[in-house]
């Protein structure tokens, strides 16, 4: 199965980044290059496996899913926050890490916010790409 993936941009800031781009660079100048790079293998892992990636879990009450890496087996936690548009289609929103193992509220809502403009129609995906 071949998943196509969005990226999001802000709905009130179409001309800034993709949101995870953003993420992941800040990530980067911070030197978390470990989460960055699980945070890549996570989609790339989501690309080959779908729905049934290892990483993949709902959130729970929420139309929202997210990939995420187990803190056990690493310093921090890594996490990819994302919605299914339908079962081929995923929009990649925002990335974190974490050492506090509880996914960020801020980044959440912003999640919602995406989805939430994309379901009534408005500009805010960043075209198709096979993973």
């Amino acid at each position: 199965m071949t998943i196509r993936s969005f990226l999001a941009r802000h709905p009130q800031q179409r001309r800034s980044q993709p949101l995870i781009i953003e993420d992941l660079l800040k990530m980067a100048e911070a030197s978390k290059h470990e989460a960055v790079n699980a945070c890549l293998a996570m989609c790339e892992d989501l690309y080959i496996n779908g729905s049934k990636s290892r990483y993949v879990h709902s959130i729970q009450g929420s139309p929202l899913f997210e990939l995420r890496t187990d803190a056990e087996n690493q310093k921090a936690c890594a996490r990819v926050y994302f919605y299914w548009r339908n079962p081929e289609e995923v929009v990649l929103v925002h990335a974190e890490t974490s050492d506090h193992g509880r996914a960020s509220m801020k980044l959440l809502n912003g999640c919602a916010a995406v989805r939430s403009a994309d379901l009534q129609g408005r500009d805010v995906l960043d075209g198709a790409r096979s993973l």
